[in-house]
């Protein structure tokens, strides 16, 4: 994934060496750039790219202006990304199906 469009914004998608910062992920909103470590895989991976996709909704809708403090801020996307990884596990896991119901035909 090289780039990903929320809410008609263009937002670049890059590995990168950010480990050695003590970080996992970032999102750049002058760049429009999420930044995740190259080293990550799997839930990781997909739980801090969720994660970075908070931040950059937020900044895409303009709650950065807002009183929004950047400790609830951090608080409502870790708890979005835990709630996506949670579900994307069960379909995953075959805990919930991912194939489409099928309606029985009825005889006329």
């Amino acid at each position: 994934m090289k780039s990903l469009t929320i809410f008609g914004t263009k937002i670049k998608v890059v590995k990168d060496d950010l480990i050695v910062h003590g970080i996992l992920g970032k999102y750049s909103p002058t760049e429009q750039t999420i930044y995740i470590d190259k080293s990550l895989r799997g839930k990781e991976f997909i739980s801090t790219l969720m994660h970075e996709i908070g931040h950059a909704t937020f900044h895409v809708l303009g709650y950065h202006q807002t009183t929004l403090t950047l400790d609830m801020e951090e608080l409502i996307v870790d708890n979005l990304s835990n709630v996506f990884c949670e579900v994307a596990s069960e379909i995953k896991f075959g805990t919930e199906s991912t194939k489409p119901r099928r309606t029985k035909k009825r005889n006329s």
